[in-house]
């Protein structure tokens, strides 16, 4: 997913979240290798990977940047 991600991605520089069912310390440490920049559970980290998007939305809102977004979703869970 993240190397698929890395390829096609329509934003250059974009800022990859993990959020899984699949969070194991052993898919958290293979993500990260592979870019991701934060990883997240969803059974209990969901409201710390809103949080995140939120202040990232924000801290580019106050830039005066458009928000952008990939309309392209991978999702395993």
């Amino acid at each position: 997913m993240l190397k698929t991600l890395q390829e096609h991605s329509l934003v250059p520089g974009a800022i990859k979240v993990v959020l899984t069912n699949h969070a194991n310390a052993e898919y958290r440490d293979l993500s990260l290798r592979l870019g991701a920049d934060r990883f997240f559970d969803k059974s209990s980290e969901t409201w710390e990977a809103l949080a995140l998007i939120s202040a990232l939305a924000g801290e580019r809102l106050s830039q005066g940047a458009p928000l952008r977004h990939s309309s392209t979703i991978f999702s395993t869970s």
